[in-house]
């Protein structure tokens, strides 16, 4: 009886046992059932225009490998297959609802939708004064710029607060003044790094002016340059969060002024220029290398000098054969009027090569051909053999 009793006593001992493997097991399948796998977006982003954007992703509940798909409305993404969803540059047509499906092991998960709303403005920077050609700035010009606010959107109340920076090269630009417009106040700005700040008397929501800023080119530019104006780490609030935009910059041309081109030349009512033969003629005898200067007209500096290539002072007299440069460039020979024989005095050695040439004894050529003809009929003859005697003899000038 007692063996029957302990069979049935252990009988009901697997019994129990069997049942509480059972339970437990079932407990198990209970507790693996009751994991709920989640997908978790955010539920709200405010993005800005020209700003990057990420939707993150918080997977619960799932093991193994896991593949990514975005959707934008309900429509797929192409590409967009990563936990994260990137947007590097954020246009008016992103905004939307966004989700993501998460498959594991056959299995797929979808988020919750997150509602993107882009906000946004945008600062550009333009030239004033429509005659002013900003690419042909000559050194010392004065110009404004003025700094609009642009394209304002979905910005709440408005925009309120501004921050940003400066940026040009003050080697070549000088600011002069900056001045705020349409209730913008209170700008403050570090010399230092020219980052600066300022604010409204009232909410912003439509375009406008914010600052002209007035610059000079600096006067020590001495070539032309190339350069830039610009304003950059844009961010601005209405109280209700930061937005941001894009830098802005602003083309600048420096232009060294059109020097016209040196035009050496000397012209006169009293001498005669052959500039093809480069002398000059009808030079009165004794006359000075000052007198010379006052009866020529030119913008070049004048260099005399003797047969011996000895520079003149200004009290020196000039004789036939001695040399004038103009410039860099022009030179001529001088031509005194019956001062054949270069000695800058009218005296009997001319008188007698005057006659040598009448008779065809000694031809004169070239510039003292022009030197013997005393008066001024492009030839010598035995009027001009006359003029000769009576200068020698003082009864008559020659001018």
């Amino acid at each position: 009886m007692k063996s029957k009793k302990l069979i049935i006593g252990m009988l009901l001992i697997v019994v129990f046992m069997a049942q509480i493997s059972i339970i437990s097991f079932n407990s198990f399948v209970f507790a693996e059932d009751a994991v709920v796998a989640t997908v978790a977006i955010p539920t709200v982003r405010k993005a800005s225009l020209n700003r990057p954007l990420a939707i993150n992703s918080n997977v619960q509940g799932i093991q193994g490998t896991m593949t990514y798909q975005w959707y934008k409305d309900g429509v797929i993404l192409n590409g967009k297959t990563n936990n994260t969803l990137t947007i590097d540059n954020v246009t008016e047509a992103d905004a939307g609802k966004y989700k993501v499906k998460v498959t594991s092991a056959g299995k797929e998960i979808e988020s919750n939708e997150c509602n993107v709303t882009v906000r946004g403005f945008e600062l550009s920077m333009v030239s004033t004064n429509s005659t002013v050609d900003l690419q042909k700035l000559e050194p010392g010009t004065e110009f404004d710029v003025n700094i609009n606010i642009n394209n304002l959107k979905n910005v709440g109340k408005g925009l309120i607060s501004l921050t940003g920076q400066f940026e040009y090269d003050s080697n070549i630009l000088e600011r002069k003044s900056i001045t705020p417009k349409n209730g913008w106040e209170g700008l403050k700005i570090n010399e230092g790094n020219l980052k600066f700040v300022i604010d409204n008397s009232g909410y912003v929501t439509q375009s406008g002016e914010m600052l002209t800023i007035k610059f000079k080119v600096k006067d020590t530019i001495q070539e032309d340059k190339q350069t830039t104006i610009k304003v950059k780490g844009i961010t601005a609030s209405g109280g209700d969060g930061v937005i941001s935009t894009r830098d802005v910059q602003l083309g600048i041309g420096i232009k060294m002024p059109e020097v016209p081109p040196v035009v050496e030349k000397i012209t006169s009512d009293v001498y005669v220029i052959d500039n093809k033969d480069k002398d000059i003629s009808r030079i009165a005898p004794g006359t000075t290398v000052a007198k010379f200067k006052e009866n020529v007209e030119t913008e070049q500096q004048m260099v005399f000098t003797n047969k011996d290539g000895k520079t003149l002072a200004e009290s020196d007299v000039l004789a036939t054969g001695m040399k004038i440069k103009v410039g860099e460039t022009l030179e001529y020979t001088l031509i005194v009027t019956g001062d054949i024989d270069g000695d800058g005095v009218v005296a009997v050695n001319d008188l007698a090569k005057v006659k040598l040439h009448i008779i065809e004894k000694e031809n004169l050529t070239g510039i003292y051909l022009k030197a013997g003809d005393v008066d001024n009929d492009k030839g010598i003859s035995v009027n001009d053999c006359a003029q000769i005697k009576l200068v020698m003899i003082n009864l008559f000038e020659i001018k």
